[in-house]
């Protein structure tokens, strides 16, 4: 009995193996078939590709006139050509603008933002400075009044000409002005054109 169910194991084992060698082998081929697929151009859930380009600029207004005329859907008019063209120069232009003023917006921004920092610096020295003449003020009260009066002149010598709040204003712009620099120009925003001419020559298209 023990010799026969010895036999019945190896048996069922002979009979197991080539089922397993089978799957193994058929996924193997499954395999490189789909990696010949792949090779093949097949299969582009496995392969990932990546595109580095520019996607394609929108065609502009000369380049549908042309595309029309080569159609048959419109004759050739030079005139209509030359406004197609006026057309795609504006067309760019505008591109162009759109990035030009969002360049002029981040430099605005770094500007009133420098100019900003160095006023806050420019207010602490003066009323720095403020604070010493009031000092020297002080001591020609109390009997230095010849020192006071030398040294207080000698003070003002240095300090910009002009009194009151709007003078100093004045004065710590135009040191702003040549520490930060102007502030940026706008660029200039495009012309539009106008169209014109006879019933029938092509406005409206």
């Amino acid at each position: 009995v023990i010799g026969r169910s010895y036999e019945n194991q190896n048996l069922n084992r002979s009979k197991i193996m080539p089922k397993v060698s089978q799957i193994s082998t058929a996924l193997l081929r499954l395999r490189f078939s789909s990696s010949r697929r792949l090779s093949n151009g097949g299969f582009n859930f496995i392969a990932r590709s990546y595109c580095t380009s520019d996607p394609p600029k929108t065609s502009g207004p000369l380049t549908s006139y042309n595309k029309l005329v080569e159609q048959g859907r419109l004759q050739h008019d030079p005139y209509q050509e030359k406004v197609a063209l006026a057309f795609e120069n504006l067309f760019g232009r505008l591109e162009n603008f759109e990035k030009e003023m969002e360049d002029y917006h981040v430099r605005l921004a770094e500007w009133e933002k420098k100019r900003e920092e160095e006023r806050r610096r420019l207010m602490v020295e003066e009323a720095e400075k403020k604070e010493e003449d009031g000092m020297w003020a002080s001591m020609n009260k109390h009997g230095q009044k010849l020192l006071g009066r030398w040294v207080l002149g000698r003070r003002q010598m240095n300090v910009e000409p002009g009194v009151g709040k709007w003078v100093s204003y004045l004065n710590r712009e135009r040191k702003l002005d040549s520490i930060v620099g102007t502030r940026p120009v706008i660029p200039q925003a495009p012309k539009g054109l106008y169209i014109y001419g006879n019933v029938g020559c092509g406005k409206t298209m």
